[in-house]
């Protein structure tokens, strides 16, 4: 591993084990557990930050791996997260993260809200689930997902 994949992974691993309901229909286990991918807690952080941040209820999460065609080298990850605000139509949150190995610039990350990607980044940092949640709510709410 170089020295910015042990920071991300040191970084990944302090993120906060969550737990979703059951009604959430997941493509992971809706509950933490020791020796879990650290990736899993940052994909159901993801969805338990935006129903906080949007008060809305959590319908669900598609967690997955993006992987090279010819070798099936892990190239980065894909987060789907979809919940219902109390008014208004459901909200899809699309992360994306391409570790650095895989792109010329070093990493990047983006994030959609129903199939616009108001925040793309070139960067090795990638932000937490709380931070996420908050750009999804303020793209939200100055129209950039209209």
């Amino acid at each position: 591993m170089t020295e910015s994949n042990d920071t991300e992974h040191e970084r990944l691993s302090t993120t906060q084990p969550y737990d979703l309901p059951a009604s959430v229909d997941s493509n992971i286990p809706r509950e933490w557990s020791v020796g879990d991918p650290a990736a899993w807690s940052v994909a159901r952080g993801i969805l338990s930050e935006l129903c906080h941040e949007l008060q809305a209820a959590p319908i669900s999460l598609l967690y997955q791996e993006l992987i090279r065609p010819l070798n099936r080298d892990f190239t980065g990850l894909r987060i789907t997260a979809r919940v219902r605000p109390r008014h208004g139509n459901d909200t899809i949150v699309i992360y994306r993260s391409e570790s650095a190995q895989w792109t010329r610039s070093g990493g990047r990350w983006s994030l959609a809200i129903n199939g616009l990607i108001p925040v793309s980044h070139v960067s090795i940092t990638r932000p937490q689930p709380r931070t996420i949640a908050h750009l999804a709510r303020v793209a939200l709410d100055t129209g950039i997902d209209t």
